[in-house]
């Protein structure tokens, strides 16, 4: 297992090493209707880092073999789960029994991008720079846009424009309804992060080592924070400050006001995972396979353990529990408090993409395709 972990870190690192040409963005057009979006719900979520209920305790309850690749992590809509695999089919799978409701070939790889979720729709991003949108009742292929270079980041949805960053080194916008292009932002490097979007400010990383703020009222207003290396995590917001981290190896807590860091930690590894923000603790694993909890407040470490691959997925919470997945093949339980395994759950296969809750079930996804659903 230490051979593979080496050799999936070392291909990883590689991959953030490419660089591409700057270029602009077109639009292809499949089957452009209008379409009426409603509010994003409450139970409508990507990456469900907060939950309440029932603790899962680690025992299956199924599993669902796509026989294929999976990087990217599931979504949670209702009673429905979806995921997207590497050979670009989208599944909606029964939450409860792990039955298929139905499958959407896209035509196109998908490495990193997760599904999102807003009301009657879903959106992802394909490696040929395709982000499509399709109807989460049926899978049907409502519209598509085109970015020059490969989608990794996750689509984010905001007042009825949807973002998204490529390795063409831009950010766009694009109308939801109509799939027209709304405008570009350039960076001096490749866009895998997520963006987050608060306060009408959309912040994400960039491969150029920099964390970005663009007022999204007056798109060429920005503010931006420096590090020595990429940052392909999505940012996280918890009271006046955004967390992130770097292939520099450090995690950062900058201030939403100020723009200027609040603290930095340096850890075992590249932080490509996104943090889990939870009761004054930041929960984030690294390259090196370490998992940690972090004072929001200081940036010390109040615990950390060393499991058996890499961490680059993220975090999950509910109540005084945190799951994380690692490139071991197992999912972990800890205690949020104290850092006591609570159990561990062995795969057959590395896990790579992070575990979603819901309904008191704990949803992961292994790199060979299969998903698991434990109560």
């Amino acid at each position: 297992m230490i051979n593979h972990s080496n050799k999936f870190l070392l291909a990883f690192i590689l991959l953030i090493l490419c660089c591409l040409t700057i270029t602009g963005c077109g639009k292809n057009d499949l089957n452009i209707k209008k379409v009426s979006f409603l509010k994003k719900q409450p139970n409508q979520h990507r990456y469900r880092y907060i939950s309440k209920g029932n603790v899962p305790c680690g025992k299956l309850f199924w599993r669902f073999d796509t026989k294929t690749q999976i990087s990217s992590s599931p979504a949670i809509d209702k009673h429905k789960l979806y995921i997207a695999t590497k050979n670009g089919i989208i599944y909606a799978i029964n939450k409860y029994n792990g039955t298929l409701y139905w499958k959407t070939p896209l035509g196109h790889h998908i490495s990193k991008s997760s599904p999102e979720i807003y009301s009657n729709y879903v959106s992802i991003g394909a490696d040929n720079g395709n982000l499509f949108l399709l109807d989460k009742s049926n899978g049907r292929i409502i519209w598509r846009c085109r970015a020059n270079s490969s989608i990794f980041s996750t689509p984010e949805v905001h007042k009825a424009n949807i973002y998204f960053g490529s390795r063409d080194r831009n950010i766009y916008s694009f109308n939801l309804s109509t799939g027209q292009k709304n405008w570009a932002f350039g960076t001096q490097g490749p866009i895998e992060s997520s963006p987050t979007i608060f306060k009408d400010v959309l912040y994400f990383g960039s491969y150029d080592g920099n964390l970005y703020a663009i007022d999204l009222l007056c798109p060429k207003k920005k503010r931006v924070f420096s590090t020595q290396g990429h940052i392909v995590s999505k940012p996280v917001i918890s009271g006046n400050n955004i967390y992130f981290g770097s292939t520099d190896k450090h995690i950062y807590a900058v201030s939403l006001k100020s723009f200027k860091p609040v603290w930095k930690k340096r850890l075992k590894g590249i932080v490509a995972a996104t943090p889990a923000c939870y009761k004054g603790s930041v929960f984030v694993g690294d390259g090196k396979g370490y998992f940690y909890s972090i004072s929001a407040k200081t940036g010390n470490i109040n615990w950390q353990h060393k499991t058996g691959g890499s961490i680059l997925g993220s975090a999950g919470v509910v109540d005084s529990h945190v799951y994380i997945a690692s490139g071991d093949k197992n999912l972990y339980s800890f205690n949020t408090k104290n850092g006591q395994l609570m159990w561990a759950f062995k795969t057959d296969f590395p896990l790579f993409s992070s575990p979603v809750i819901n309904d008191s079930t704990v949803f992961l996804a292994t790199k060979k395709g299969v998903i698991y659903a434990l109560k």
